[in-house]
C-alpha cells in the first residue's frame, strides 16, 4: 500500500493536489527504493528563462494536470494501491489503485517528461518548430517561449497546443506580453491575482514575477519576518536573519545579484569571525558590507 501523504493546497488553484508517500517503508522497503528515477530530462531553468527573454513576443502556458494524463500499465497498478475512507471518516477504508502517474513517486518526473518529448518527436515531421519548442522550452509542465513576431508566436504556439493535444495534454492559462497574440490563443479573460497590490497585471513564471504589460521581471521579497528595529536601523541583524533574507530571493538568472551581494559579503565576514547564528553582526562588518 502507498500511503496518501498529504494534500498540497495552492490558493491560485481550485483543487488540492494529493501527494502519495512513495518513500514510506513497509517490511524494510519502500516503493521509491524499487523504482528507477531515470535520467534527468529536465531542461536547465536558467536556459528556459533566458530563451523566454530572447525575443520580442513572449508566451507562457502550462499543461493541465500533466501527471494525471499519463496511464500506468495494467501490470504495474497493484504497486499503487492505497486505502481511502469516505469524507465522513466512518467505517472500513476502501482499497483503490492509481491508474495514472502519481505525485511522490521517484520515477514520475522522468516519466512525464519522457512522454511529453516522445509525443513531440512523433509529430516532428509535420510540426518541426512545435516539436522543438515542446522539447526545449518546457520546464516540466510549464511552457515558455519567445518569438520575433506576433505572426510566428501565434502560429507556433497553436501548433504546440495541437501537438500536445494529440497526447491529451491540454495547455491552459495562456499569457503573453503581446495583446494580439494573447487574443488569438485564448478567449478566456486574463486571470489577475487579486492579492497583488500593483496597478498592472502580474503573472508567476517559474517562481519569478512577470509583468507582461511592461515585459519586466520582478522579485518577491518578503520582509515581514524582519523585526521593526532592524528595518529602522535601531538594531543590527543576526547572522541567521541576514541569511534568511538573502536566501528568500529566488533569482536563478542572477539579476538581483547587485543588491543581494551586500548581504552575502556580510555573511562571508561573519563566518570568518566565527559569529554565532543568533549573535548580532558586528557594527564594523555591517557597515563595510552595506554600500553607501
Amino acid at each position: 500500500m502507498v500511503p496518501t501523504h498529504f494534500a498540497v493546497v495552492n490558493p491560485a488553484k481550485p483543487k488540492p493536489r494529493i501527494v502519495h508517500d512513495a518513500a514510506a517503508r513497509a517490511r524494510g522497503t519502500s516503493l521509491n527504493e524499487n523504482l528507477l528515477t531515470g535520467p534527468d530530462l529536465l531542461q536547465s531553468l536558467p536556459a528556459v528563462l533566458m530563451k523566454f527573454r530572447q525575443h520580442r513576443v513572449a508566451v507562457a502556458a502550462d499543461i493541465k494536470e500533466m501527471f494525471l494524463q499519463i496511464e500506468i500499465a495494467e501490470e504495474d497498478r497493484d504497486a499503487l494501491r492505497f486505502l481511502w475512507r469516505s469524507d465522513r471518516r466512518e467505517g472500513q477504508p476502501t482499497e483503490y489503485r492509481m491508474t495514472r502517474v502519481i505525485f511522490g513517486a521517484a520515477s514520475s518526473p522522468c516519466t512525464a517528461i519522457y512522454v511529453k518529448n516522445a509525443n513531440a518527436e512523433k509529430h516532428r515531421e509535420s510540426f518541426p518548430a512545435a516539436a522543438t519548442g515542446i522539447v526545449e522550452n518546457h520546464y516540466m509542465d510549464d511552457y515558455l517561449q519567445s518569438f520575433p513576431t506576433t505572426e510566428e508566436a501565434i502560429k507556433i504556439a497553436r501548433e504546440v497546443a495541437l501537438v500536445h493535444s494529440r497526447a491529451h495534454f491540454n495547455l491552459q492559462k495562456w499569457r503573453s506580453n503581446d495583446e494580439p497574440t494573447l487574443n488569438a490563443l485564448t478567449s478566456e479573460p486574463r486571470q489577475v491575482d487579486k492579492k497583488l497590490n500593483c496597478g498592472t497585471n502580474e503573472e508567476k513564471v517559474l517562481g519569478l514575477i512577470w509583468r507582461p504589460k511592461s515585459d519586466t521581471l520582478a522579485f518577491d521579497l518578503d520582509l515581514k519576518h524582519i523585526p521593526k528595529e532592524i528595518m529602522l536601523g535601531q538594531k543590527r541583524p543576526t547572522k541567521r536573519e541576514i541569511l534568511r533574507t538573502a536566501m528568500s530571493v529566488f533569482d536563478p538568472l542572477g539579476l538581483a545579484a547587485p543588491l543581494t551581494i551586500a548581504a552575502k559579503r556580510i555573511l562571508q565576514a561573519t563566518w570568518k569571525l566565527g559569529t554565532d547564528w543568533d549573535e548580532e553582526v558586528p557594527d564594523d562588518v555591517y557597515k563595510d558590507g552595506i554600500p553607501g
